[in-house]
């Protein structure tokens, strides 16, 4: 079985879920690829990940991960494995989606909250909102090859799907100074640029325009040129959190 990723990604504060859809031949009769779609969501409270049929909303399967804290869910289409957060245990757990079992753990830094992966599944950024670091993951090994070391304590965080840029959200402690967005080089890890915006970012890329559209919980909706990341337009939305395209 072939696992797809869909592209439809939905941020919670509790829980994560993304919809995969499962390609599996039928070579009894040669008809054309049945689909099947899932919905895999981390229940932090309960230490382990729903699989849901998408169609039938109905839980299909349930992984425990004993004593864990999943937080966010990452699927790699081209390692066709699906990443999860740890916070607790300080880990990212890498799953089959196929067999739902765990396959493997990385240890990373402290306080595991938001992560992303650049579309050709070369690298996976973790946010450590606890040490303030950020762990750079090498999805051909496994391993982490890169920490960042912060100023202030990382939040969200989007790689561009080519692989060359990652940015990452900043929360300043102080709530009366704006918060920041951070630009990296994926190659060097080199911070390329930093911008201000409102309290709580978060982050998605648009490639086709690159813009980078910016909803902070403090009522702002940014409109980033992601080249030089600078402010195009903003528009108020209160109580915004995050985007789908």
């Amino acid at each position: 079985m072939k696992n797809k990723f869909l592209n439809l990604t939905l941020k919670a504060f509790l829980s994560s879920f993304f919809i995969l859809s499962c390609e599996k031949s039928n070579d009894d009769n040669n008809q054309n690829n049945l689909y099947e779609e899932t919905v895999a969501v981390a229940n932090r409270n309960s230490s382990s990940i729903s699989f849901f049929d998408a169609n039938t909303n109905v839980v299909t399967s349930t992984l425990k991960i004993t004593n864990s804290e999943p937080m966010y869910l990452v699927f790699v289409p081209s390692k066709d494995k699906l990443y999860v957060g740890d916070r607790k245990n300080k880990q990212v757990h890498i799953i089959n989606p196929s067999t739902k079992k765990l396959e493997s753990s990385i240890n990373v830094g402290n306080g595991v909250f938001h992560m992303w992966a650049d579309e050709l599944g070369k690298q996976l950024w973790v946010n450590n909102d606890i040490d303030n670091t950020i762990s750079v993951i090498d999805l051909a090994t496994s391993s982490v090859i890169k920490t960042i070391n912060l100023d202030m304590k990382p939040h969200d965080v989007f790689l561009t799907k080519d692989g060359t840029k990652a940015y990452v959200s900043i929360i300043n402690s102080d709530s009366t100074m704006p918060d920041k967005i951070y630009m990296y080089s994926i190659s060097n890890y080199e911070k390329l640029k930093e911008v201000n915006v409102g309290k709580d970012p978060h982050l998605f890329h648009l490639p086709n325009n690159n813009k980078l559209i910016v909803p902070c919980q403090s009522g702002e909706v940014y409109n980033i040129d992601s080249e030089k990341l600078q402010i195009i337009s903003q528009k108020s939305y209160p109580r915004c959190s995050w985007v789908i395209p």
